[in-house]
């Protein structure tokens, strides 16, 4: 029996697909879109505490993305450095989202542990 060890905010380790659907884009980018919506426009507003606490409220956020974008790039054998695409205007979202997103990850133990997900083998 495989022990499992994963912290949310944490750079360690690997997800899959899944994980990273439902625990770190989506929710991200629904977090992000509520607060847009709901923020008072800041370049008309004069009230520079209100530009502080949304900017403190795009911390985890942003976090939680990098956590995440990391893991999967653990997950299909490459180093959390490419993460650094993200920062590309389009080309980095467009990145994200297709291949951290869409492509499968290695089967065995990689460099960065063990799979996210054990592929289901049968022992014959």
């Amino acid at each position: 029996m495989r022990s499992f060890k994963w912290h949310y905010m944490s750079f360690e380790g690997r997800i899959g697909r899944k994980q990273y659907w439902l625990m770190y884009f989506l929710p991200a980018l629904l977090v992000g879109i509520i607060i847009e919506v709901f923020s008072p426009d800041l370049e008309q507003s004069d009230n520079i505490v209100t530009g502080i606490l949304m900017g403190l409220l795009y911390i985890p956020i942003l976090c939680s993305m990098f956590c995440g974008y990391v893991k999967r790039q653990h997950d299909l054998g490459r180093s959390g450095w490419w993460t650094l695409l993200a920062f590309i205007p389009l080309i980095g979202f467009f990145y994200n989202l297709i291949y951290l997103g869409c492509f499968r990850g290695n089967d065995g133990v990689n460099d960065y542990g063990e799979p996210a997900v054990p592929s289901k083998q049968s022992d014959d």
